[in-house]
C-alpha cells in the first residue's frame, strides 16, 4: 500500500498562544499583499477626483471642491456599466426590466454619490466588524471599499427596531455609520433614519429598552457587590462624558468638512440609501458595483488591464511570482 495520508504535523491543541499569534500575523500579511496586489492591478489606487471635483490652485497650495455636474456625468457612466452587466445576466427584456427598473438605479445612485462623498473624508473607524476599512484617500480603492459595506447584519426590522427606536444605538454599521457621522456634523442628526410609525410602537420599544438597561446594571451590580444606585452614578457619568466626546469630535468634523458643497443632496441620496438599501443587501450588489469600477479603470487606461502590451507583461509577472512560489514551497 502506497504511503499517501499524512499525519498532521502541528495541531491547534500542540499550538501555544505565541505560535497562534504568529500563524494569524503571516495570514494578515499574505492578505495585504494580496491585497496591494490586487489595488495595483486595477488601478484602484487612481484618485477619482478628476472626474468628480474641480481642481483649485491659491497661494495656499491646492485643494478640490466638489462639482456635482461632473459627478453627475461620472455616476451615470459607472451606472451605464452597471446596467451592461445586468444585461449580460438577464438577456431577456422582461427579465432585466424586472430586476434592473427605477428603485434598482436609484439605489446605485445614491450609493454612488455617498461613497465619491465619503471617500474624500477621513472619518476615523469605529474599529469593529461592524465598520468598513479606513478611507479617505479619494481612490477608487475608497469606492471599493464602501462597495463591499453594502451588506450588513441586519433585516429591516431589526435594524429598525436596533438603531430607530427605542433608545438607539448610536454606533450605525457600515456606510449609515459614516452617513450619520457627517450628517450630525452638519446639524441633521437621524435625517435619513425612519421615524417610528407610531407613538404606541416608540413607547413600547423604550420601555422594553429601558427594563434591559435597568436589568443589566442590577446583574452587574448583584455579580460585583455593587451599591446599584452608586453603580448607576457611575454609569451615567460615563454617558455624559461619552456624550462630550462626541460633540467634540462634531464639532472636529464639521471643521473638516467646511462648507460641504451639495449639502441637499447629500442628505437626499443618504435618504434614498436607507429607503432601498434592504432591497438589495446582498453580495450580487457589492460585486455589480465592484466590477464596475474595474471597468471603468480598464476603459480609462488607470489599469494594467487597460492595454494589451501591459496586460501581457505584468500577466507574465505575476505567473512567474507564482511559479517560484510554488519551487520555493516544493524545495
Amino acid at each position: 500500500m502506497s504511503e499517501f495520508r499524512k499525519n498532521i504535523i502541528r495541531s491547534s491543541a500542540m499550538t501555544d498562544d505565541l505560535e497562534q499569534d504568529d500563524d494569524f500575523k503571516r495570514i494578515d500579511v499574505a492578505r495585504q499583499l494580496y491585497d496591494e496586489l490586487q489595488h495595483l492591478y486595477y488601478g484602484y489606487d487612481a484618485s477619482y477626483l478628476p472626474y468628480t471635483h474641480d481642481e483649485i490652485i491659491s497661494l495656499e497650495g491646492t485643494s478640490y471642491q466638489f462639482n456635482p455636474e461632473a459627478a453627475d456625468i461620472f455616476i451615470n457612466e459607472l451606472l451605464d456599466i452597471i446596467s451592461e452587466q445586468y444585461w449580460r445576466n438577464y438577456p431577456i427584456p422582461e427579465e432585466l426590466f424586472d430586476r434592473f427598473n427605477d428603485d434598482t438605479k436609484q439605489f446605485y445612485k445614491s450609493f454612488l454619490y455617498l461613497a465619491i462623498r465619503i471617500g474624500t473624508i477621513n472619518i476615523p473607524s469605529i474599529n469593529s466588524a461592524d465598520h468598513h476599512a479606513e478611507v479617505g484617500s479619494s481612490t477608487f480603492k475608497d469606492l471599493s471599499t464602501l462597495a463591499h459595506s453594502i451588506v450588513i447584519p441586519y433585516s429591516e426590522s431589526r435594524f429598525h427596531r436596533r438603531f430607530e427606536i427605542g433608545i438607539p444605538d448610536n454606533e450605525l454599521p457600515q456606510l449609515f455609520y459614516d452617513i450619520g457621522k457627517i450628517c450630525r456634523a452638519l446639524g441633521k442628526e437621524n435625517v435619513f433614519l425612519h421615524p417610528y410609525e407610531s407613538d404606541e410602537e416608540q413607547k413600547k420599544a423604550y420601555k422594553e429598552d429601558s427594563k434591559k438597561e435597568r436589568d443589566h446594571l442590577k446583574n452587574i451590580a448583584d455579580e460585583k457587590g455593587i451599591d446599584l444606585k452608586q453603580l448607576k452614578a457611575s454609569e451615567q457619568y460615563i454617558k455624559e462624558t461619552n456624550n462630550y466626546y462626541r460633540k467634540q469630535e462634531d464639532k472636529e468634523l464639521r471643521e473638516t468638512l467646511g462648507d460641504f458643497e451639495d449639502a441637499e443632496s447629500f442628505f437626499k441620496h443618504a435618504s434614498v440609501y436607507r429607503d432601498l438599501v434592504f432591497n438589495y443587501n446582498n453580495a450580487d450588489s457589492e460585486q455589480y458595483i465592484d466590477n464596475a469600477l474595474k471597468l471603468f479603470l480598464i476603459r480609462n487606461n488607470l489599469s494594467a488591464l487597460s492595454t494589451e502590451s501591459v496586460c501581457r507583461e505584468s500577466h507574465n509577472q505575476i505567473v512567474e511570482v507564482i511559479e517560484n512560489i510554488r519551487n520555493m514551497k516544493n524545495s
